[in-house]
């Protein structure tokens, strides 16, 4: 493992600027933090990149065959941002550890629950969903960075729709309830294909805050007292945690005392 480091926060190059009462790991922080992923980040295998619109070589032609360095030359800067299709602007959590063989990187990564502090609650509602049911299933990392010697490295791991690389692949989700789920389009090695999708699973609605006078339909999801609740069934009118209409999703409150402690909403 790649995440060995600083003694507050477990981090291999600490950014958290923050005490807290044990080391955070892949392990420990999915209790509290949210939809913990793992999957493949790269392979050293050829890839098609596409030149940005407007732009070709000399022959006219728009692409070009890449091959990343290979996975055991990978230098770890952890946490890292994990984004939304590369975008700054779209944090949605962080990468907590990498794993190198020869054959990929492999990583784990924390997606942040929806109200955690100083993201955007609807994009977050909306990756968890496309995560869960497998519309977003697929990877892609930063244009490497040449370090010392062979050495090379990221900034930024993003969750995608469909990625270059079609062996960068989230192949296992872990919510905080403990569910784990293999997702509907996944790899669980680099040398095997994409397996079929398998039964759709119910999307989410966000729903925002709990409201007594307001009565909820099945898939809404919906918070109240520092946790994240998914309604079971319709027309549900009691509030979450009193009955079997709601299911709890996740718990908010640590997540939220986490950021503040860090001094910052945005993605280290």
């Amino acid at each position: 493992m790649l995440n060995a480091g600083c003694m507050d926060c477990g981090y291999r190059i600490c950014q958290c600027h923050s005490k807290r009462s044990a080391p955070v790991t892949a392990d420990t922080i999915v209790a509290a933090d949210g939809l913990l992923i793992e999957g493949i980040a790269s392979t050293p295998d050829p890839y098609l990149f596409e030149f940005a619109p407007g732009l070709k070589r000399l022959d006219g032609s728009t692409s070009a065959t890449r091959i990343l360095p290979s996975p055991l030359k990978f230098e770890a800067q952890l946490p890292m941002r994990l984004l939304w299709a590369h975008d700054d602007d779209k944090p949605i959590g962080e990468v907590v550890e990498f794993n190198a063989t020869a054959e990929a990187l492999y990583f784990k990564a924390v997606v942040f629950p929806p109200a955690t502090a100083g993201y955007d609650n609807d994009l977050l509602f909306r990756v968890w969903d496309d995560v869960r049911t497998g519309k977003a299933a697929a990877v892609s990392i930063d244009a490497p960075k040449e370090l010392k010697g062979d050495r090379w490295t990221v900034d930024e791991l993003s969750i995608v729709v469909e990625g270059k690389n079609p062996k960068a692949l989230i192949t296992k989700i872990t919510f905080p309830n403990g569910e784990v789920v293999t997702p509907p389009v996944a790899a669980e090695k680099p040398d095997e294909a994409r397996s079929a999708p398998d039964t759709p699973r119910e999307p989410m609605y966000f729903a925002g805050p709990w409201e007594a006078a307001k009565s909820y339909q099945r898939c809404d999801v919906s918070q109240a007292d520092g946790t994240i609740w998914y309604c079971q069934v319709d027309a549900a009118t009691e509030r979450p945690g009193t009955s079997a209409q709601w299911r709890l999703l996740v718990k908010t409150d640590a997540v939220s005392h986490r950021k503040a402690n860090n001094g910052s909403g945005a993605a280290a």
